[in-house]
């Protein structure tokens, strides 16, 4: 079943991101690594953590949208500048309130889709700024893949501060 399998890949998506920010102090959370070529205004970690938990609680919301209106459904666009935002906002919250914050974003995904039938996934709602009709499984490929996306950039983020990369147990290094 879809559903099973979604939310097997969210499960093992988000113990990778806890991975990443195990053993990361308070103080190291808020650190902005050095500016580069490549990354003029770097995120510390907690900015990511922020980002991650808009985009999600985002998505969530927007989830139930491919049940109502039929094809009318849209999606209504969020604003130019809430990335920024709620990046900011991270670096102002404290680290446990990131962390349940995000646990919950989570639990709204799994919610919306936890004992759908496959079919379901191929509802879809319109995205005005995309131009285009969104499936209920591109929503959660999209909660999936920017989660692996920062999750990397965490990753990145511990070694320019002079963290070593966390790795999950069991893993090979």
């Amino acid at each position: 079943m879809r559903a099973e399998a979604l939310g097997h890949e969210l499960d093992a998506s988000r113990q990778r991101l806890l991975v990443a920010i195990t053993g990361v102090t308070e103080d190291q959370f808020k650190e902005r690594p050095a500016p580069t070529a490549e990354d003029p205004e770097p995120w510390c970690i907690a900015e990511v953590l922020g980002h991650m938990l808009w985009i999600e609680s985002l998505w969530a919301g927007r989830m139930p949208l491919v049940f109502k209106d039929g094809d009318d459904a849209s999606i209504t666009r969020s604003a130019p500048d809430a990335h920024m935002m709620e990046a900011a906002a991270g670096r102002r919250a404290a680290v446990p309130q990131l962390v349940h914050g995000l646990v919950a974003a989570r639990r709204g995904v799994i919610v919306q889709i936890e004992g759908l039938a496959d079919e379901a996934f191929g509802r879809e709602a319109w995205h005005p700024r995309l131009g285009q009709r969104l499936s209920l499984e591109w929503m959660v490929g999209k909660v999936l893949e920017h989660e692996i996306e920062h999750t990397t950039h965490v990753q990145g983020i511990r070694a320019r501060i002079g963290l070593p990369i966390a790795i999950a147990p069991g893993a090979a290094s």
